[in-house]
């Protein structure tokens, strides 16, 4: 995401849902190749949009065991973002964790049914 200033306020809801998250620096490909001076014409157009300084962009990474908190916080994402299906908001992904370690688990617990919310 980088629309920073709605960073707190996600953060805030997810955690009144009792969703912990990891907040991670992150930058797209098309800056990167940019800011290497990589001539590709599909990204021309970016020079000029960060000449001056570089996009700051955050990724939220955050592991939901319960589909419906997983939904909830969906809701969130697109309430706060304005419907993250917008060119430029970012993107939403779920992907299955196979296991689980450190998230309050019972000691040599494994779950096998933790979701993963990244956007």
């Amino acid at each position: 995401m980088n629309e920073m200033e709605k960073l707190d306020d996600i953060l805030e809801r997810l955690f009144a849902l009792k969703i912990g998250a990891t907040v991670i620096d992150s930058e797209g490909m098309g800056c990167m190749l940019v800011e290497h001076n990589r001539e590709i014409p599909i990204f021309a157009g970016l020079r000029k949009l960060i000449e001056g300084g570089r996009p700051l962009n955050k990724t939220i990474v955050s592991v939901i065991r319960d589909r419906d908190k997983l939904e909830e916080a969906r809701q969130i994402i697109d309430e706060e973002l304005g419907k993250i299906d917008k060119p430029g908001k970012g993107f939403l992904f779920v992907v299955p964790v196979v296991e689980c370690y450190g998230f309050n688990l019972e000691k040599n617990e494994v779950s096998h049914e933790c979701e993963e919310l990244s956007y």
